[in-house]
C-alpha cells in the first residue's frame, strides 16, 4: 500500500515537472524524484521499527503482569518447610506411552 502511495506521489511529481519544464531545473527535478522513492523506503523502515518496538513493549507488559499477578510459591515459613497440608510424596506414571524422534 505504501508503495502505491509513493508511486502516486512520484507520478504526480513527474506530471508537474513535465508541465512546468520551462520553470524547473532538470537536476533538481531528478533529485526530487529520487528523494520521493527514497522516502518510500524510509517510511517502510520506520513502520518496521515502530512495529518491532510495539511488540517489544507488549512483551515487557506481559512480563510485568506475570510478575504482579502470579502468586508467589513462598508461603511465609521462615525455615522453608512446607505447610502441613502439602503432599508428602508424589509420582508421575506413564502408561502406554511411545516416543519417537523425527
Amino acid at each position: 500500500m505504501l508503495d502505491l502511495v509513493a508511486t502516486g506521489v512520484a507520478v504526480t511529481l513527474a506530471a508537474l515537472l513535465v508541465g512546468l519544464k520551462s520553470r524547473t531545473n532538470v537536476g533538481w527535478a531528478g533529485v526530487a524524484l529520487v528523494n520521493t522513492i527514497a522516502l518510500s523506503q524510509e517510511l517502510k523502515l520506520l513502520i518496521h521499527w515502530i512495529t518491532t518496538f510495539e511488540v517489544a513493549m507488549g512483551s515487557i507488559q506481559r512480563i510485568r503482569e506475570f510478575i504482579t499477578l502470579t502468586p508467589s510459591e513462598d508461603d511465609g515459613h521462615p525455615d522453608g518447610t512446607p505447610s502441613p497440608d502439602w503432599p508428602q510424596a508424589g509420582e508421575v506414571k506413564f502408561q502406554n506411552m511411545t516416543c519417537c524422534y523425527k
